[in-house]
C-alpha cells in the first residue's frame, strides 16, 4: 500500500535523514570507527566551510532545513511525498533496494491518504 502525505510539515516537525543508502540517516565513519547521523556530518562539513563560525553554520543549516521543509510540502507531481508500507521482519531499518531516495522522519503525527 502507498500513502501520500496530505498535512503540511513545519520546521521542527521532521528530521532530515539524507538518502535511503543511509539507513535511518546513519553512516559509518571509519575515521572514528563509529556510526554517526548524516545531520551531524552535515553540520561538521558546514562548520569547516565556515571556519567553525557557529552563527554562520547555524544559518546555513537553517537554510538547508528550510529547503527540506519545502520538499516535504510538495503536493503534486513526481516529487509528491509518498510512504510505502514496509514489512520489517524484526529489523528496525531494513536495507532498501532504491538507495538514492530522500528520507525524512516525521517527529509528529501527520495525515496521509491511501493512494493504492
Amino acid at each position: 500500500m502507498i500513502y501520500a502525505l496530505v498535512a503540511p510539515v513545519a520546521i521542527g516537525e521532521f528530521e532530515w535523514k539524507d538518502r535511503t543508502r543511509y539507513s535511518d540517516g546513519w553512516h559509518y565513519d571509519p575515521s572514528i570507527n563509529e556510526y554517526v547521523q548524516r545531520r551531524d556530518e552535515l553540520r561538521a562539513h558546514l562548520g569547516r566551510l565556515n571556519s567553525w563560525d557557529e552563527a554562520a553554520t547555524d544559518r546555513q543549516l537553517d537554510q538547508f532545513m528550510e529547503q527540506q521543509r519545502g520538499r516535504l510540502n510538495v503536493r503534486g507531481g513526481p516529487d509528491y511525498i509518498r510512504q510505502g508500507e514496509t514489512k520489517r521482519a524484526g529489523r528496525a531499518f531494513p536495507d532498501y533496494s532504491f538507495r538514492n531516495v530522500a528520507q525524512w522522519q516525521l517527529a509528529v503525527v501527520k495525515a496521509f491518504r491511501l493512494v493504492t
